[in-house]
């Protein structure tokens, strides 16, 4: 065999390969804005199937603080703020038509029948840290930074009113009971986003520090070690990783603490998971009580149907028969 017809083979061996091994699996973030900007569930339904979309992840809850199913505080409620507060005529009348695209109640069910109908599974995609309406509501409940002022043109603010602390005690039971709200529509799967503390200037807020000042860390350390870490010279850059790669006691103790509000998270949504039953894992239910459909003695065409097709209650029934020939009774 010549080189030429090895190299061919290789060839087809290599894609022989690769086709084996290829993921079949194609998932793609959708956001709720796409329900208006798309043109409605069965377009959007009709775009994942023609390419061949597997699995969804739809932002049910966003760094706004709003969700796509109900709650006291939704997206179309957002939108309709948006649409109030702007002096924008094309954003006015698009965050209206977006508010009224999601003034549906049952869009969120529709989405997902139909999807699970085209074999598509969705998943509840959740932003965990960033909840600018909690943190309205419940001051106090916002991340607080470590800045050095005129660092920058646009310093980051020493108070964020976008990112809530993990450590809020109000907030995890706030966050969990939008999950288990979300988690009675058939979603497929769980999806936990910017689960995090987004940078080393954050919680320098009293929360942490007394956890910290009670673990008997060295907190002035600490904050010069982040200081120099992040405004300092470009030697100083890597110092807090360095330092807590070489094992420094108050560092690791420092970042154990912040890795322990986000595991707390991770459990807890593990268990909420675990907890829900897919739907064709349930227990069916079936009819136990008949349902008698003559009503008198002449009443021929009920009796036959109670003796040749007789129903329970809670029992479907079609009917099939041509046009004209006495389906209604």
């Amino acid at each position: 065999m010549g080189k030429r017809n090895y190299f061919i083979l290789l060839i087809l061996i290599l894609s022989a390969t690769s086709s084996l091994f290829a993921q079949n699996n194609r998932g793609v973030f959708l956001w709720p804005s796409t329900f208006y900007d798309y043109g409605g569930v069965d377009k959007i339904i009709d775009t994942l199937q023609k390419n061949k979309i597997t699995d969804v992840f739809l932002l049910v809850k966003g760094e706004a603080g709003a969700t796509l199913f109900p709650s006291h505080f939704t997206y179309r409620d957002l939108y309709q703020k948006h649409h109030q507060s702007t002096t924008d005529a094309k954003k006015k009348e698009h965050y209206l038509h977006l508010s009224e695209c999601l003034a549906d109640s049952t869009l969120l069910d529709k989405f997902i029948q139909k999807a699970h109908d085209k074999k598509i599974r969705v998943h509840a995609w959740f932003m965990v840290s960033g909840d600018r309406h909690f943190v309205e509501l419940n001051p106090g409940a916002e991340v607080v930074h470590l800045q050095k002022p005129g660092v920058s043109e646009h310093p980051y603010p020493v108070i964020d009113k976008i990112h809530v602390n993990l450590a809020y005690p109000l907030y995890k039971d706030y966050f969990f009971s939008l999950v288990k709200k979300a988690l009675k529509l058939p979603f497929d799967g769980l999806m936990l986003d910017k689960i995090r503390y987004t940078h080393l200037v954050y919680t320098w807020d009293n929360i942490h520090l007394s956890k910290a000042m009670r673990a008997g860390v060295n907190i002035n350390k600490v904050m010069d070690y982040a200081f120099r870490t992040v405004y300092g010279e470009e030697d100083n850059k890597e110092l807090f990783i360095y330092s807590y790669r070489d094992g420094d006691k108050d560092i690791q103790e420092w970042i154990r603490l912040k890795k322990a509000d986000v595991e707390a998270y991770v459990r807890q949504a593990a268990e909420i998971a675990r907890e829900k039953i897919l739907f064709d894992n349930l227990t069916p239910l079936y009819p136990n009580e008949r349902i008698k459909q003559e009503t008198t003695p002449d009443n021929m065409s009920a009796r036959i149907m109670d003796l040749m097709t007789p129903i329970g209650k809670g029992q479907r029934g079609l009917i099939v028969a041509p046009p004209r020939t006495g389906k209604t009774m």
